[in-house]
């Protein structure tokens, strides 16, 4: 991800799904949010449009355009976006290519495991 699907002259990010509609997507369609790509599978497309589709309209009535538009539409209406999210990490933290790692201690220098009480 990221991707950008405009619907009835609207565009929605998929930067700006709430953490509960990515755990809604992931069960719907048994993969990781990370791994999903709505211009990859007409399936995905239908969830992601229903998904956003939902913030205008009720969801039975949301669901039927989602699966009644017309796949040219469909592909025309997702566009891929630039992140700018690293591509790479180390023990969790984003890390330059090239740069050095990124593990790096917590402690007070001279004594280990001690911090500044307030």
């Amino acid at each position: 991800m990221p991707f950008e699907i405009s619907l009835e002259g609207r565009t929605y990010s998929t930067d700006y799904l709430s953490v509960a509609e990515a755990v809604e997507l992931e069960e719907m369609l048994g993969r990781s949010w990370r791994e999903l790509h709505p211009a990859g599978s007409a399936a995905e497309f239908q969830a992601f449009a229903t998904m956003f589709l939902r913030r205008d309209h009720p969801g039975e009535q949301a669901a039927k355009i989602a699966a009644e538009m017309p796949l040219g539409t469909a592909l025309a209406a997702v566009a891929w976006k630039e992140s700018d999210l690293p591509d790479v990490y180390e023990d969790g933290l984003p890390k330059a290519v090239g740069g050095s790692s990124t593990t790096t201690s917590s402690s007070s220098p001279g004594r280990p495991g001690r911090g500044r009480r307030t």
